[in-house]
């Protein structure tokens, strides 16, 4: 049987340019091509951790990249050069030495036994917080833009030279991170801040804040001024006794065109919770981190949809209490007889529907004031700035990824998507119910069944 021939593997051939800057390589230095200058400038870089300032021309310098050093250590790690071989307490100068040496002669690079010691699979290597944070910065900069090859030197000014001040004034920095914040820590962050301006908002709620109804009444009241969230009321006046609220047929009130004036309730002995919840919105929403950022006109489109963060509201606080048709804080709740269940059947799911949903999904508080900022944040909303609509676009993904992140960290992988899906289809819920309330008090201010109504409400049930 004749006898099998080994293969013979070929021989890496000598380098002849540096990755980093062009100039002849003396061999392979730390796994990449490299000349002795910038196998030194990296050796010495990853050694005493240094940290560089940004580069002024967002890592594209074409000029010199050795006058940049910020770039320059970019692309040291673009071109392959290996950080761990120099970090490594376990790795001593000979075998570097011996690997450089082997590789200037025009020998194969010796780099296997180095991947070999530090795999991912070996515990010190997991434990070694170092080489994670080295391992971070590789991938942060190989996902940054292509390798850009070096461009013959110049004689043009260049504004990352390191013997210019602005090179050191400049504030951007690009710094390996010691201890990077883990992603749930960021995560319960904004949570615990969500959590905090809805404790605010249901304080405000049972505070002795309201809003009356005066001829005038505009949204321009509300959009220039400070959030009363946080402000220091009163409570709510315990002497509020709970009622039932019985609701009627909206075909009886259109056919009996029963008219409605709301400037005659007294505000100090019975709150109109519909209008007063949309008040108590409008001050969550003037509360939320972006809302000085955006334009005038943006804020007043903004919180002029209000209705349906003030409806989500109180379907929440009626969910979180046990109760299956909406109820407020002083005790009142919506009641209504079979007739309005045949003759109105979407009265009684205006108050039932999402609170149904909510239950179905086992919507906790995290997941509510997450949701609820999604629902605030509508980039589609009609005029809107084209600048402030990015701000909105950016805000709602970030929530969303952010519940998403959790639904899968509270219910697992496998029930997690369907859970995420579902949670999401309430804001639907809220959409319809929302745009059917609209629809009828529109109907109701077409026939003049409302006396004294504000430009206020008109906006409110106007609004997209």
């Amino acid at each position: 049987m004749p006898r099998r021939q080994p293969v013979k593997k070929e021989r890496q051939s000598r380098p002849t340019s540096c990755v980093v800057c062009g100039s002849d390589a003396a061999g392979y230095n730390y796994d990449a091509p490299s000349c002795a200058s910038c196998k030194a400038f990296f050796r010495r870089v990853v050694i005493k951790k240094q940290v560089f300032p940004a580069c002024d021309r967002n890592a594209l310098c074409d000029i010199d990249v050795r006058r940049c050093r910020a770039c320059r250590y970019e692309r040291c790690i673009k071109g392959g050069m290996n950080p761990l071989i120099v970090a490594c307490p376990d790795n001593n100068e000979s075998k570097t030495d011996s690997s450089d040496s082997s590789s200037v002669n025009g020998s194969e690079p010796s780099t296997s036994s180095a991947h070999a010691e530090y795999s991912p699979h070996d515990q010190s290597f997991q434990e070694d917080p170092e080489k994670i944070e080295t391992i971070i910065e590789i991938c942060r900069i190989k996902k940054s833009s292509p390798r850009s090859e070096p461009s013959p030197q110049s004689t043009e000014f260049d504004p990352c030279d390191p013997d210019n001040e602005a090179y050191y004034m400049n504030e951007h920095e690009l710094s390996l991170v010691e201890n990077p914040i883990r992603i749930e820590k960021r995560l319960d962050q904004m949570m615990h801040h969500l959590l905090l301006l809805e404790e605010a908002c249901q304080k405000l709620r049972i505070s002795s804040y309201v809003i009356k109804l005066v001829p005038g009444l505009s949204i321009d009241d509300f959009y220039l001024t400070q959030s009363k969230m946080g402000s220091n009321f009163e409570p709510m006046d315990s002497s509020y006794e709970p009622v039932s609220i019985v609701l009627m047929p909206v075909q009886v009130i259109l056919d009996k065109r029963q008219v409605v004036d709301h400037s005659k309730v007294e505000q100090t002995s019975r709150r109109i919770w519909p209008i007063q919840d949309v008040a108590y919105s409008i001050e969550y929403i003037k509360a939320l981190p972006f809302y000085n950022m955006l334009d005038d006109v943006s804020k007043k489109i903004l919180i002029g949809s209000a209705l349906i963060c003030s409806n989500f509201t109180s379907a929440f606080f009626s969910y979180s209490k046990g109760a299956d048709r909406t109820t407020y804080p002083d005790g009142s709740c919506m009641t209504w007889d079979r007739q309005v269940e045949e003759q109105s059947p979407e009265v009684a799911r205006f108050h039932t529907v999402l609170i149904v949903a909510m239950r179905q999904v086992e919507l906790d508080d995290r997941e509510y004031s997450l949701l609820k900022l999604i629902i605030v944040c509508n980039p589609i909303l009609d005029g809107l700035r084209s600048y402030d609509v990015a701000v909105l676009q950016q805000m709602k993904e970030r929530c969303t990824k952010t519940l998403l992140s959790y639904v899968l960290a509270r219910r697992g992988v496998c029930e997690g998507p369907a859970y995420f899906a579902k949670i999401l289809s309430l804001i639907e819920v809220a959409t319809k119910l929302t745009s059917w309330q609209k629809s009828t008090h529109i109907l109701g201010l077409a026939m003049g069944l409302y006396k004294n109504i504000t430009p206020f409400a008109e906006t409110i049930f106007h609004s997209q």
